[in-house]
């Protein structure tokens, strides 16, 4: 009995790590490293607590990145922000006021000058029958250059805008009447539409426009 109670006393002792640490980590390996260490309970003496204390120590750590997120609550309602509630209706308003200044500008100051004011610099233009034209400058120039000969006219039918207030578009008819040295010549029609945008300024431009032919009113009635 004297030689065992030595035996474990100089086991207790040897637990004793260098951190100063009554630690099983350094009984169970005394060769390890000493970053991890797990005191001895004050009565390690008994085997069950000395079990359970290891069972504890070769426990893995939990990573909190496999915790499942929480289910998300259906009922709750969306947080609230500072933003200001756009009047949709007014801005479709502008943007048919808009339409209409950019057609009796076409009237006033001819077709070509009246859509480099009221295109934006980056604007796309589609137009009946003929091929992409990118740019307001390129556009200016070709319709200069008559590809659209004759009096352009047309009437915005009806204006949708985004919730943001910042885009929007607007479509109608139009009417082309042509000219030639002899006189009025043939008049064509169409429908149209024009995509707006907002400017720093509050002003708007057109993006995007294009047009294709319809027939005439006459033959739409029949």
């Amino acid at each position: 009995m004297r030689k065992r109670a030595a035996i474990m006393v100089r086991r207790r002792s040897s637990v004793w790590c260098s951190l100063g640490l009554l630690c099983i980590s350094c009984e169970l390996s005394p060769s390890r490293s000493h970053r991890y260490h797990t005191p001895l309970p004050p009565n390690h003496g008994s085997s069950t607590n000395l079990a359970a204390s290891i069972s504890r120590t070769n426990q893995s750590p939990i990573d909190a990145r496999t915790i499942p997120d929480p289910a998300p609550d259906l009922n709750s309602k969306p947080a609230r922000t500072n933003q200001p509630v756009v009047d949709v209706k007014a801005i479709e308003r502008e943007l048919m006021d808009a339409d209409r200044e950019f057609a009796r500008r076409c009237q006033e100051k001819g077709i070509a000058d009246a859509f480099f004011e009221f295109l934006d610099a980056d604007a796309l233009c589609l137009p009946a029958g003929g091929m992409p034209i990118h740019g307001r400058d390129a556009v200016r120039v070709k319709l200069a250059a008559n590809i659209i000969s004759g009096v352009l006219g047309w009437t915005p039918v009806a204006a949708q805008a985004a919730t943001s207030g910042d885009l929007g578009y607007t479509w109608g008819t139009y009417e082309l009447r042509g000219e030639n040295a002899e006189g009025p010549g043939r008049t064509s029609y169409g429908k149209y539409v024009c995509i707006w945008k907002k400017q720093k300024d509050g002003s708007w431009k057109v993006v995007l426009q294009s047009s294709s032919s319809s027939p005439a009113p006459v033959q739409r009635r029949q």
